[in-house]
């Protein structure tokens, strides 16, 4: 299932009108923070700001992985990261699914926030829907 790191980092930009969206504000800082591990590891990268936040999306063999970044309060510095992993159906495009590149990538992030970041780093589990499971 896909992952939500959320943390909060206060980002400093002079350009504010690159950003379609509140939400998007940041998110090519994070971006760009997280691009030179995700170019040393993955393949046919992608990155652009969308109107509901930044992505980055790229591949591990025929897995297709998905960082996608949103700003919550670009005043608190409060920011979510979606990470997500989806294969190849047998008849019709991709689904998403737990796999083990999954799990490496957020490994990797993780550790890559964690000595960035302000705060500390929260994570929950989602479901398909990117909507928090339950932990109890």
């Amino acid at each position: 299932m896909p992952y939500e790191l959320a943390f909060t980092k206060q980002i400093s930009t002079e350009d504010l009108d690159i950003y379609i969206n509140d939400c998007c504000f940041g998110g090519d800082v994070i971006s760009e923070h997280l691009l030179p591990t995700i170019r040393t590891h993955y393949t046919d990268i992608q990155h652009e700001q969308e109107d509901w936040g930044w992505f980055l999306w790229f591949t591990c063999g025929p897995t297709k992985l998905a960082v996608d970044s949103f700003c919550d309060d670009s005043k608190a510095g409060a920011y979510r990261i979606h990470l997500t992993s989806q294969v190849k159906r047998t008849f019709f495009g991709y689904t998403i699914s737990d796999t083990a590149e999954l799990e490496e990538l957020k490994g990797r992030l993780t550790g890559l926030l964690e000595g960035w970041i302000d705060g500390s780093l929260s994570e929950a589990v989602l479901d398909k829907n990117h909507e928090p499971i339950d932990a109890g």
